[in-house]
């Protein structure tokens, strides 16, 4: 059972639905959602229940270091994560026909590393990262200064209502975000290694990751089944945002057409 610090959380938080989640389906597939640094599977949540309504099963953990604490995610290096999720990979696809990985910002990022370890049938980004945002490269030096950044303005969604309820850390571990940053470095010059079917949804203005981005990940990828969208009511969080109906159906159909 997961017991959140609601300190370390924003007020108003719904963390009644932030927990980690296994919904059992009967299509034979399987869709394994990872959420985004300093969130939780909330993230998703709504997306997997809509994809277990089209009978997949649904899996989402909670990454190392994630609905504990912010000192405990400072602690946590980028291949924890990467070896988590892998885990939950395999143990979905002995289990079923078809493993997608749909995986938002880190959760993306994550995803593109695990089409590189383990076949899936296809995978979807919310809000790719390709690189970090230049000042986040000041992190090398505020790790020491100030090991947690605050956040300001809340999770990156223009819908209050729905920012107001996501569920994330207050602050930011600056060591994660050079545990990001590695993890891409390592992803980034073996993306044109990557041939799974792959689906790309990106906010034409993420505040936090540049569409720019999204764009040199599709470009680099070697799959021949790949789309890339764009969402112009929509911040970086897009599975919670005004267009969130567009991405869950975007997800369905991409499913449907790969299976």
């Amino acid at each position: 059972m997961t017991i959140f610090n609601a300190a370390d959380f924003n007020p108003g938080a719904d963390l009644s639905r932030a927990t980690p989640f296994h919904l059992a389906g009967t299509s034979g597939v399987a869709c394994l959602l990872i959420h985004g640094l300093t969130s939780t599977p909330y993230e998703v949540r709504e997306l997997g229940e809509r994809l277990h309504a089209c009978g997949h099963t649904v899996a989402a953990p909670l990454l190392p270091g994630h609905g504990t604490s912010m000192e405990d995610l400072r602690r946590r290096r980028w291949q924890e994560w990467a070896e988590h999720i892998q885990t939950c990979a395999r143990r979905l696809r002995n289990t079923h026909t078809h493993l997608f990985v749909i995986g938002s910002s880190l959760g993306a990022g994550l995803a593109l590393w695990l089409a590189l370890h383990e076949p899936l049938s296809g995978f979807v980004g919310l809000g790719t990262p390709y690189r970090l945002r230049w000042p986040t490269y000041a992190a090398y030096i505020l790790q020491y200064m100030t090991p947690i950044l605050p956040k300001r303005g809340g999770a990156s969604i223009r819908n209050p209502d729905a920012r107001h309820r996501h569920p994330s850390y207050v602050g930011i571990p600056a060591r994660s975000m050079l545990e990001m940053m590695r993890l891409l470095a390592t992803v980034r010059p073996r993306l044109h290694e990557i041939e799974t079917p792959a689906l790309l949804i990106h906010a034409s203005r993420d505040h936090v990751l540049p569409a720019s981005g999204a764009r040199a990940v599709y470009d680099r990828l070697a799959s021949k089944r790949k789309y890339l969208v764009f969402l112009e009511n929509s911040d970086h969080i897009v599975s919670e945002d005004y267009e969130k109906e567009m991405v869950f159906a975007l997800c369905q159909t991409f499913i449907e057409q790969m299976i």
